[in-house]
């Protein structure tokens, strides 16, 4: 049951350096505008398996600027639409996460995984250390 939460929790705050605009495609400035607000969590998984029940209740992502809060931890984040998968980049302290996103309306996909391992689909596996997040606008 712990091993979910240290894995979930760090996968979403440890967001991506900050965005220099002046070197972003238009696409990506495009997301980032989209992507500013509060999101809602509607579902998470990690290695596989669902969070333990309550351990996301009333969780959020808060993106603002360059700027990423989860569970009153902030970290940078960075995007690149020229990807496909789109690709995102969590920093927060040392730590480092590389991830692909998919923005739908009001809906957002997250999945991320270690610095050295970017996932390449919407899905986690076991021993993998990749977390899976979908999410709604608030």
């Amino acid at each position: 049951m712990r091993r979910f939460v240290c894995i979930i929790l760090p996968s979403a705050v440890v967001l991506l350096p900050a965005c220099s605009e002046t070197a972003q495609d238009e696409q990506s400035k495009a997301d980032h505008a989209t992507l500013q607000g509060e999101w809602a969590i509607v579902s998470a998984e990690s290695n596989g398996e669902p969070p333990p029940p309550g351990v996301l209740d009333g969780a959020r992502f808060a993106f603002s600027g360059d700027n990423l809060t989860l569970l009153g931890k902030e970290g940078t984040f960075r995007l690149d639409a020229t990807k496909s998968p789109r690709e995102i980049e969590f920093v927060r302290g040392n730590s480092r996460q590389l991830g692909i996103y998919e923005l739908d309306g009001d809906s957002l996909k997250l999945c991320v995984g270690p610095a050295d391992d970017r996932p390449t689909e919407f899905k986690t596996k076991p021993r993998t250390d990749h977390s899976l997040f979908v999410l709604k606008r608030k």
